[in-house]
């Protein structure tokens, strides 16, 4: 698992809450649970949490929620 992750990692430059937002948005356009986990080699439960993760923010934001602390 480390290995394939890793090389995905050098492939696509991107930040944690974009791949979460990506998958989801994928999810969302009709994609298979199973074939995002062999694109992105995550687990079942890892793209079920991105799934989760997206639903909670949309909502957050669909009601005007801060969903990012403005501390730095």
């Amino acid at each position: 698992m480390g290995k394939k992750k890793r090389e995905y990692e050098r492939r696509f430059r991107i930040g944690p809450w974009r791949l979460l937002s990506t998958i989801a948005g994928r999810h969302i356009a009709g994609e298979s649970i199973k074939e995002l986990m062999e694109d992105y080699y995550l687990s079942r439960s890892e793209i079920l949490g991105a799934i989760a993760w997206h639903k909670r923010r949309s909502k957050a934001a669909k009601k005007g929620w801060r969903t990012r602390s403005l501390a730095k």
